[in-house]
């Protein structure tokens, strides 16, 4: 089974929840594209905030701009313990599937990758 949004879901027993239900607190989160591609990871001291900043008009990024339709998050007490998930998120995506996040343009700084591993997956990458 490939790792993507519906397969998180499913294998962790989520529910698919409005934006509207995101608190106003700490947390990490990933999104994903129609097709349930996991195209970034972040983390951020407001929830809320920031994934409205994400889905709204004023979302820079280009690649999540068109990409971005899905969202897991998750609530933590800190900011801290958001950026520890956050690397966690993104080096198990990245050892799970041998590739970067579309969208990540740098690892987290919580990220225990080597420059290797970040290098052999963004070049692997390139071939997707």
């Amino acid at each position: 089974m490939s790792w993507n949004f519906f397969s998180l879901v499913e294998k962790l027993g989520l529910h698919i929840g409005n934006i509207t239900q995101v608190p106003f607190s700490p947390g990490y989160y990933g999104l994903f594209s129609e097709a349930g591609a996991f195209i970034y990871v972040g983390k951020t001291k407001n929830l809320y905030r920031r994934l409205a900043d994400h889905f709204g008009p004023g979302e820079e990024n280009e690649w999540i701009k068109r990409m971005a339709k899905y969202v897991i998050w998750m609530p933590t007490q800190t900011v801290a313990k958001a950026e520890e998930a956050e690397g966690y998120l993104y080096d198990a995506w990245v050892r799970k599937t041998g590739s970067l996040p579309f969208a990540n343009k740098h690892k987290p700084p919580k990220s225990k990758l080597t420059d290797k591993e970040i290098r052999d997956a963004k070049y692997r990458s390139l071939f997707l």
